[in-house]
C-alpha cells in the first residue's frame, strides 16, 4: 500500500508539474564506486528525468556522516513547495535512517537494501533484494566453468546483503557438485570495507595465487580492484556490480554478473 502511495504521488508530480525533489544519500563508497551507489543514482536520475523533478545526491565519506546527511536531505525536502523523497542507500545506514525518519515524520524516506528487522515507520519504505537468487546462478556457472576446481569469493563487510550473495553463490556451486559429482574448492575472503579497490585487488590476487580461476565479488568499490586483478591475470571474473562489470563483459573476456539496483 505504501509503495502504491509513493508511485501515485510521483504520478501526481508528473501530471501537475509540482515542485518536488528527490535526494539520495550515498553509502561510504560514494559515487564512482561503479557498484551500489552508482546503480541507485542511475535509477534515480532516470526516474527524475522521466518525471521532470529535481534530483540531488549527498555524499557520505564516513558512517558518522549518515545522520547529518540524512538530516540535511530531510530539511531540504521540507523546504520544497510540494515536498520530496529522501533515498538512503545501503544496509549500514539502517540505524541512522530509523533515527532521522522518526525526527521527520512529515518527510518520506526510501531505504535501499535496508531492513528494520520487523519495525515499521509510516513514512519509510524499504526495498530489499533477493541477492541469493542471482548469486546461485553465478555459483552454478562458476562451478561448471572452472578449470582448476577452485573458485573464489571476495566480500566487503560481512553484513546481511553480502552474506546473502555468498550463501547463494555457494549453494549454486554445491548444486552443481551434487549434480555432476565434481569437487570444487571455495576460497573466501572479506575486505571489511567497501571503498578501497586496492584491498579488493590484493585479496583477489591472493585467491588467484592459490589456484582460483573464477572470483565472485560482492564488495562495492573494492570489487573494482578484483576486476583489475582479473584483467591483469587474464582470468575469468564473476561479479556483482555496475559500470565496470558491463565494460569488462564487453571486452570479450568471459564474465558472469548480476546487475542490481537501478533496473
Amino acid at each position: 500500500m505504501k509503495k502504491f502511495f509513493v508511485f501515485m504521488l510521483l504520478g501526481v508530480v508528473l501530471t501537475l508539474g509540482f515542485s518536488f525533489k528527490a535526494i539520495m544519500v550515498t553509502d561510504t563508497g560514494g559515487l564512482g564506486d561503479k557498484s551500489f551507489n552508482d546503480g541507485t543514482w542511475a535509477g534515480i536520475q532516470r526516474a527524475a528525468q522521466e518525471l521532470k523533478v529535481e534530483a540531488k545526491v549527498i555524499m557520505s565519506q564516513e558512517q558518522s556522516d549518515y545522520i547529518p546527511n540524512l538530516t540535511k536531505a530531510a530539511e531540504e525536502v521540507r523546504k520544497e513547495k510540494d515536498g520530496g523523497i529522501v533515498f538512503a542507500v545501503g544496509f549500514m545506514m539502517a540505524d541512522a535512517l530509523m533515527k532521522v525518519a522518526q525526527q521527520y515524520p512529515d518527510v518520506y524516506f526510501v531505504g535501499i537494501d535496508i531492513d528494520f528487522e520487523g519495525k515499521v515507520l509510516p513514512n519509510v519504505i524499504n526495498f530489499l533484494f533477493k541477492e541469493q537468487e542471482s548469486a546461485f546462478l553465478v555459483g552454478y556457472i562458476a562451478a561448471a566453468m572452472t578449470r582448476t576446481g577452485k573458485v573464489g569469493f571476495v566480500g566487503g563487510i560481512p553484513i546481511s546483503p553480502v552474506e546473502r550473495f555468498r550463501y547463494g553463490y555457494e549453494a549454486g556451486i554445491k548444486a552443481y557438485q551434487d549434480l555432476k559429482g565434481k569437487k570444487i574448492t571455495i576460497l573466501r575472503g572479506y575486505t571489511n570495507e567497501f571503498s578501497d579497490p586496492k584491498k579488493g585487488k590484493d585479496l583477489a590476487n591472493s585467491q588467484f595465487s592459490q589456484g582460483a580461476d573464477i572470483i565472485f565479488a560482492a564488495a562495492g568499490a573494492c570489487g573494482n580492484g578484483v576486476i583489475e586483478a582479473a584483467k591483469e591475470r587474464s582470468e575469468k571474473l564473476a561479479g556483482k556490480g555496475y559500470e565496470n562489470i558491463k565494460k569488462y563483459a564487453l571486452s570479450g573476456k568471459p564474465l558472469y554478473y548480476a546487475i542490481g539496483v537501478d533496473v
